[in-house]
């Protein structure tokens, strides 16, 4: 994947007018936690980034330090734009990079500046994107950035097509949900050909976490 690919420029398009992102982790517990973070990005570049200021004292800083498998996500209901991101959250003690993030809004938050001691630079690694396409009413792969990353080949996606339905409706009444086989969503019917359109609800296929029938 080359600087500035497509994928990362509909992946801006769609964030860069959303001041907050949800982030979800998992406690101590195994109990999933969100919590509200504004991003700090100018643009996401073909590093797969995204950034946010947080401080050290609260509870965020030291659950990702044990465990930074997280999601990020972010809505904007009046643009129909809907974005759910899977990746891996460090930090960052990157004076320069934080200096080129920094602004009023973050002195707001921290007043020592961009040297405040309670200042962390929280960096989420993207490895997997889609977004919801309301005008084609499907959710769309936008890339994996493991794979894209190593190989710079572009990622193949598998489509859930559904009628004419929006994020969490009904199906309308004569519309059949189902599924593109490609070889990323092979797995979830294996008995099907490539190329093929599956209804959900045929048999032999398998529903991934999360798609709601």
């Amino acid at each position: 994947m080359t600087h500035d690919s497509p994928a990362h420029e509909t992946l801006w398009k769609l964030i860069k007018d959303i001041r907050f992102a949800m982030l979800t982790h998992r406690t101590s517990s195994g109990m999933l936690h969100a919590h509200p973070l504004t991003t700090q990005n100018r643009k996401v570049d073909e590093k797969g980034e995204l950034y946010f200021f947080i401080p050290q004292s609260g509870e965020l800083y030291e659950r990702l330090l044990t465990d930074g498998e997280v999601n990020v996500s972010y809505a904007d209901p009046g643009a129909d734009s809907y974005v759910s991101l899977s990746g891996q959250a460090r930090f960052s003690d990157d004076m320069a990079l934080k200096e080129a993030l920094w602004s009023p809004a973050a002195q707001a938050w921290f007043p020592g500046g961009v040297t405040d001691p309670d200042l962390a630079l929280l960096v989420v690694r993207v490895r997997h994107a889609e977004y919801w396409d309301v005008d084609e009413a499907k959710i769309t792969q936008l890339f994996k950035m493991a794979k894209a990353v190593v190989s710079g080949e572009p990622p193949r996606s598998g489509r859930v097509h559904r009628g004419a339905v929006r994020p969490g409706g009904p199906v309308s009444p004569g519309h059949r949900q189902f599924l593109l086989i490609t070889p990323a969503s092979r797995r979830f019917a294996p008995a099907h050909r490539l190329g093929h359109l599956v209804p959900l609800r045929a048999p032999g296929f398998v529903p991934y976490p999360g798609l709601r029938l």
